[in-house]
């Protein structure tokens, strides 16, 4: 029965066709829950739910719904992973012949759990474009390839948010001229996401309306409209990611626009880049050119209150271009220049009090750098996504800038000086996987003070059995000092402020120069999967953290103690001196804090993003005395 056959019936008397009302009743039902994976935003937005859509029929009648079919809610959908090395099929070296691609819908249609959605959902969806996936391939007909290059291509297109998998066949059969045919075989994902969405994180609660589709007309491209609001501000927003391969030009190949424009009800911002990386391990190039302008009105929390607020404008430029300086099968070096313009100012917002404004920045420096790299992947399951294929790299990893500054300096320096240094490494398998990570960037000679912000990271993931996994996280953060627009703190994450990393608190609930987190967890993954749309795991928590240091203030705060408590904004009453405030006002503690919880997450890898709704319930525990016994938080994160 084809779609216009399956309307005509809906159009007959109800009473005529009670199977067909019971399962559209029981197909909407359904879809309360998978939309919210489906139309999870990143982590700047909430989760949100699909609009159902008609039934389609199938070419038979249908069968009747029964209580074994309802039983399949709790099988493992089938799945393309595949953590085994490369296979027999890939020759340690060959040249390449033709290429041809076989692209798979979003759903198995043959699966024993498939029913009308599935059928539906792909007569909707518009596959990714063969000609398009081929230009996104790191090699074409007639080069020379080994098996590291075919694991890297899988890799590569597994990277592709509308892309839930890829595999490549070497076709056995050898050409005339000795090349190898090959055949890529990938799986798409749903990529057109209406968003209604919800979210309520930190005492605070946000929304959004609009619609996100991550591959256009099959073409890789990706663009969204939305309407959202937090408690910081509401307005408009349009992203698109251009893929310039899409131009045909042999220069652009792996080359990506991106544009931004956002109005909101405090200001407005807009982004615009062209980025060229390197693609490969083996990339002899990349460049990119970068802009950015953003005017907001900025609100900063402090002890469980609004505690400043003040206008930002923000203006960055980037110019970078990177060469590859040597390689070899285990190892890349690379060499990189540019230049970085970031501009800063601070002003009072007539109808918000100012407490304090922060200092304007100016930085403009050319730079110098350099990359090494190992090139050591593994392919692992249930790391941060939740039965899906995760492409992990334990290798070495470094980068180091050096820029100099000549201008918009302190009366006493004759240059500037701008340092920044990433690394990480990772060890394990599947059973245990340890990760490290770390971070610097020193800034002196600047008029605006010398800065300095260290990072260090460490992840754990250990595997009791197939269904349970211990993970530890333990983070510390170093500042020399703080900017008033950008306070280290310690607090909830929301999903607007992300860097609190203590469940069951306010936002910025704490400030200082040193903080320390710990966090344990229990996951359970239960392998329910349902009707191949929605992955659910639950997790039992523990957080710990603690935030110190830093000049005080006391502009405006009464402890709680006092007998008459003051408004949070309020005009200072002493004239300032020119000693950086690291504080306005003092932490009302200055301890540990913790809180412990129970959550669930839920992931759908048929969703053309990475995104893990989160669902918790946290109970604070400690000497803090004004927050909430317990905070229901639902957001959305890009991890497990």
């Amino acid at each position: 029965m084809n779609l216009m056959q399956s309307l005509m019936m809906l159009q007959q008397p109800v009473l005529q066709q009670p199977a067909l009302l019971y399962r559209c009743v029981l197909a909407f039902c359904l879809l309360l829950t998978p939309a919210l994976a489906f139309c999870a935003e990143p982590s700047d937005a909430v989760a949100g739910a699909e609009a159902a859509a008609p039934a389609a029929q199938d070419k038979t009648r249908p069968k009747e719904l029964t209580l074994e079919d309802l039983c399949q809610l709790t099988r493992q959908a089938p799945t393309t992973d595949d953590m085994s090395e490369p296979r027999s099929d890939w020759p340690p070296a060959m040249t390449v012949g033709q290429i041809d691609f076989q692209v798979n819908p979003i759903f198995d249609e043959t699966a024993p759990d498939a029913f009308w959605l599935h059928h539906f959902a792909n007569w909707l969806h518009i596959n990714s474009k063969a000609w398009a996936l081929k230009r996104e391939l790191p090699f074409s007909s007639g080069q020379q390839v080994n098996a590291d290059d075919l694991r890297e291509a899988e890799r590569l297109l597994r990277q592709k948010n509308y892309l839930r998998d890829s595999k490549i066949k070497v076709l056995p059969e050898c050409n005339t001229d000795g090349s190898h045919n090959i055949q890529v075989e990938t799986w798409d994902t749903w990529s057109l996401q209406p968003t209604l969405g919800f979210s309520r994180s930190g005492g605070s609660n946000k929304y959004s309306l609009g619609f996100k589709e991550e591959n256009l007309l099959g073409l890789g491209v990706r663009t969204s409209l939305k309407f959202q609001s937090n408690y910081l501000r509401q307005g408009y927003e349009f992203r698109s990611e251009i893929p310039l391969s899409l131009f045909e030009w042999d220069s652009l190949d792996h080359s990506y626009g991106w544009f931004e424009w956002v109005d909101n009800d405090d200001g407005s911002k807009q982004v615009l880049s062209l980025d060229h990386p390197f693609y490969t391990d083996d990339a002899a190039l990349m460049w990119r050119l970068a802009w950015m302008r953003d005017d907001k009105l900025e609100q900063i929390f402090h002890n469980n209150n609004p505690e400043n607020q003040f206008r930002t404008k923000q203006k960055e430029t980037e110019l970078a271009y990177g060469r590859l300086w040597s390689y070899s099968e285990q190892t890349s070096w690379r060499w990189l220049l540019g230049y970085t313009e970031q501009k800063f100012a601070f002003s009072e917002d007539p109808l918000h009090p100012t407490l304090l404004l922060p200092q304007n920045r100016l930085y403009q420096y050319p730079w110098l750098g350099v990359e090494y790299m190992q090139h050591h992947y593994q392919k692992l399951s249930d790391v941060f996504l939740i039965n899906h294929t995760e492409d992990i790299h334990l290798g070495w990893r470094h980068q180091l800038k050096v820029g100099v500054q000549t201008t918009a300096l302190a009366p006493d320096k004759q240059l500037g000086y701008h340092l920044q240094w990433q690394s990480s490494k990772g060890f394990g398998d599947q059973q245990h996987l340890v990760l490290f990570s770390s971070s610097l960037a020193v800034q002196t000679g600047a008029a605006s003070g010398n800065q300095t912000k260290l990072k260090l990271e460490m992840e754990d993931f250990y595997r009791l059995s197939e269904r349970f996994a211990l993970y530890s996280h333990l983070r510390y953060d170093q500042r020399r000092q703080n900017e008033l627009d950008d306070p280290l703190s310690l607090g909830s994450e929301d999903g607007v402020r992300t860097d609190g990393g203590i469940r069951g608190y306010p936002v910025q609930y704490l400030h200082g120069l040193r903080r320390t987190l710990a966090t344990m967890e229990l996951r359970w993954y239960p392998k329910i999967t349902l009707y191949q749309l929605l992955d659910v795991g639950f997790v039992v928590f523990a957080d710990a953290g603690r935030i110190d240091d830093g000049k005080v203030g006391a502009l405006g705060f009464v402890p709680a103690t006092a007998p008459e408590p003051a408004a949070a904004l309020t005009r200072p009453a002493l004239v300032l001196t020119g000693a950086q405030l690291d504080l306005l006002n003092p932490n009302k503690l200055n301890s540990w804090l913790g809180s412990v919880g129970i959550g669930a997450r839920f992931y759908s890898s048929r969703s053309a993003n990475d995104n893990v709704i989160h669902l918790d319930l946290a109970k604070p525990i400690g000497p803090a005395r004004d927050v909430h016994a317990y905070e229901l938080q639902l957001k959305v994160e890009q991890r497990f």
